[in-house]
């Protein structure tokens, strides 16, 4: 008979072996995918003039205001996979663009409808077969006014879902690694686990519908997460400055919204994934770490596993969680939530049990800097309520006996968790110092009342019988499973699945915007007096590489061009001069070229010295923090097995 240890050395090696195969299958099917053959000339129409210029909108549906198919094709078969259609065109309004077959959109194809815009040139559509197709088809969709002329058209596969089958039996493989550890858990310890594992299937359901709940900030999500995506692609870390916003002018998301927990789902994007799925997945993942530290932090406050239990289900499926996460989208907010309750663990034995010694205190002071650390890095507002809320309990609550250690252990928490935010705390400062713009409200005291609201039960639950432990379980069970079905009624479901998706006009309220900047009349273009030609060579996230001519004899020529002119963009040539930077007309870029000018300008966000210096401070901070635990950890687990 195989011992037990045995078994985990051969589930281990076996998973191993899985995953390096996988890794390197996946490696060389991306090296060669089929090639498409499918160009313009494949594609049909009956309302198009053609031309050098490729196929244009006959004069006789030009500005009819009548909606119709423009161009479709290349009506050919289409074998399994993912696919990206390269559109290069020109457009006077937006226009639309959509995959379907046997001329329909159908559920083996994953799409959404791309926008055309008329403020770019070329889209990169991407979409997706889950199987064969026998006649494939691309339909442009002509809105019945302006110019509309269609110039080329290419499909590549794009490995998109190679990439994701990847990392699905990669994930698959990390979890079956997982099941050896329920091995040594005792019976009571895997009943706890499928609790956990309910509530967390309970409060996610809304997840498992085809599409999503479009919460109010949803579409800016997406755009954040395409954000990050964009800077990740270009080599650009961290994001800065969010490019595919507002037709490219530029906005400052990553400066003034801590996106740290959103480089998760960027990442999967990056994978493949789309952005409803990639989405999705980070909520199923924050759900299941509010439940996971919900439980540990309320088990160790009240040292019961049954009232832990039923703590947790009321904390993570609490209607104003659940209003957060799926009918408001609040992203930061309910990514914050899920750090309260180690925040509240750390105040509880800072406050309430016995800190003899420094050393217990720092222990205690590393919790609260997780805590806090996690909540900065969701939401601001939220850390400064949750923080100004610790204090003011330590303050109250700290024992007269241990009041040095008290405050040595909260002021080493605040210490550290200023060394480990820095990287977000010091571009926000900067910003919010220098910028004229409309800051959001950074006091909100109605989240940190639910968690004081689930403390105040645990502790009428810890002096009641067990029955009536019991009635309260199943009324909560009863109410949130009530409050999920709720969700499902009068529920707008939308569908997004990649960039061209993704509006580049969804900033909200449009908070973070320059005074004197305007919305409501964007224009693309490169302008100057004087300025014989820009044309765009190359445009990868916060960089873009101009081919400038100016007229000889003219003396010099402002270039106008059309980004934000948020501190940290400089111009410069190909011989390293580099022109200075004035803010134009609506905030764009401004700089003076001499007369005579030919040559390439490059367009670049740099962070400062002083960002760069705090990112690398709180990399070190956290690693050594990180490994501060681990090694506490190992010293934790070599003295119970000595005793």
């Amino acid at each position: 008979m195989i011992k037990r240890g045995s078994k985990k050395t051969i589930l281990y090696v076996f998973s191993s072996f899985c995953a390096v195969i996988t890794v390197c299958l996946t490696f060389y099917l991306l090296r060669h995918l089929p090639k498409v053959p499918y160009t313009l000339a494949d594609w049909r129409s009956r309302q198009a003039v053609k031309s050098n210029n490729g196929l244009s909108i006959d004069e006789e549906l030009k500005n009819t205001g009548v909606s119709s198919v423009f161009l479709w094709g290349p009506y050919e078969p289409l074998k399994r996979g993912s696919y990206t259609a390269n559109i290069s065109y020109s457009a006077d309004e937006d226009q639309v663009v959509a995959a379907t077959a046997s001329d329909e959109i159908a559920d083996f194809i994953s799409a959404s409808k791309g926008t055309l815009s008329h403020h770019f040139h070329s889209l990169a559509y991407q979409f997706e077969l889950t199987e064969n197709v026998d006649e494939f088809q691309i339909y442009f969709y002509y809105s019945g006014s302006g110019e509309f002329t269609v110039h080329s058209i290419s499909i590549v596969p794009n490995g998109n879902q190679l990439k994701r089958t990847a990392v699905v039996i990669l994930a698959a493989l990390a979890m079956l690694n997982l099941v050896p550890l329920l091995w040594e858990r005792s019976v009571d310890e895997k009943k706890t686990i499928l609790a956990l594992a309910g509530i967390t299937a309970l409060i996610s359901l809304p997840l498992w519908i085809f599409g999503i709940h479009n919460g109010d900030d949803l579409q800016v999500q997406f755009l954040r997460i395409e954000a990050i995506l964009q800077a990740l692609r270009s080599g650009q870390f961290p994001a800065r400055i969010s490019s595919i916003t507002l037709f490219g002018l530029g906005y400052p998301f990553s400066i003034y919204e801590n996106d740290l927990f959103l480089y998760f789902p960027a990442l999967l994007r990056l994978t493949g994934f789309s952005v409803i799925s990639a989405y999705k997945i980070y909520v199923s993942a924050v759900n299941l770490g509010t439940v996971l530290i919900s439980y540990y932090s309320f088990k160790h406050i009240f040292k019961n596993r049954s009232i832990g239990l039923l703590l947790t289900l009321l904390y993570a499926s609490s209607p104003f969680r659940m209003m957060s996460v799926y009918f408001r989208a609040a992203v930061g907010e309910y990514t914050g939530q899920t750090f309260l309750p180690l925040l509240a663990l750390a105040v509880y034995r800072i406050c309430f049990e016995k800190n003899g010694s420094f050393r217990k205190g720092f222990c205690n002071a590393f919790l609260m800097t997780a805590a806090m650390s996690g909540i900065i890095g969701s939401d601001l507002p939220s850390a400064i309520t949750a923080g100004l809320m610790a204090l003011l309990l330590c303050l109250i609550c700290g024992r007269k006996s241990t009041l040095r250690i008290t405050f040595l252990t909260f002021f080493c928490a605040v210490g550290l968790t200023l060394l480990v935010n820095l990287y977000f705390l010091v571009p926000f400062t900067d910003y919010s110092l220098r910028i004229p713009v409309k800051l959001p409200e950074y006091f909100r005291f109605t989240w940190p009342g639910l968690l004081l609201l689930v403390l105040f039960v645990g502790f009428i639950l810890r002096k009641s019988k067990k029955s009536f432990v019991i009635i309260i379980s199943a009324v909560f069970v009863f109410a949130a499973i009530w409050g999920v079905c709720k969700m499902f009624e009068n529920s707008h479901i939308i569908y997004i699945y990649a960039t061209s998706g993704v509006s580049p006009e969804w900033i909200s309220h449009g908070t973070y915007l320059m005074n004197g900047s305007s919305t409501e009349n964007i224009r693309t273009e490169i302008t100057g007096n004087y300025l014989r030609s820009a044309e765009v060579l190359e445009r990868k996230s916060n960089l873009m590489r101009l081919a400038c001519t100016t007229e000889n004899g003219m003396g010099d020529v402002i270039v106008d061009v059309p980004i934000y002119n948020y501190p940290g963009y400089h111009v410069t040539d190909t011989a390293g001069r580099e022109y200075p930077v004035v803010s134009g007309e609506e905030n764009h870029i401004n700089f003076v070229l001499p007369g005579g000018f030919d040559g390439i300008i490059t367009i670049e966000f740099r962070d400062p010295v002083y960002w760069r210096i705090a990112l690398w401070v709180s990399i070190v901070s956290a690693a050594v923090f990180a490994l501060s635990l681990v090694r506490r950890r190992v010293r934790l687990l070599v003295s119970s097995r000595a005793r």
